[in-house]
């Protein structure tokens, strides 16, 4: 695809089209790279293509706690009466 390259202040710009953004996971923000005489644009550090930035980490969290022997049954280690009745989420 081509695509024109405009002037933003002292910077240059490029218009990615919505397709393209959304099948890369290209949100508000993007890294640059610079590979082989060419521009890299990839989604920001935290970004997925087409997920969440916290996509897995139920998963992640699950695999901890059992790792360090917390089943989810009865109060975890480190948990307080607060954390049991007050917190939401």
């Amino acid at each position: 695809m081509t695509t024109k390259i405009i002037r933003v202040g002292i910077s240059r710009g490029v218009f990615i089209p919505e397709y393209l953004s959304e099948r890369s996971g290209i949100g508000p923000e993007a890294e640059l790279a610079l590979e082989n005489k060419g521009i890299v644009i990839r989604p920001a550090t935290g970004q997925r293509p087409g997920g969440h930035p916290r996509e897995g980490w139920g998963e992640k969290f699950r695999q901890v706690s059992e790792k360090d022997g917390n089943r989810g049954n009865g109060n975890p280690k480190g948990q307080t009466d607060w954390d049991h009745d007050e917190w939401e989420w």
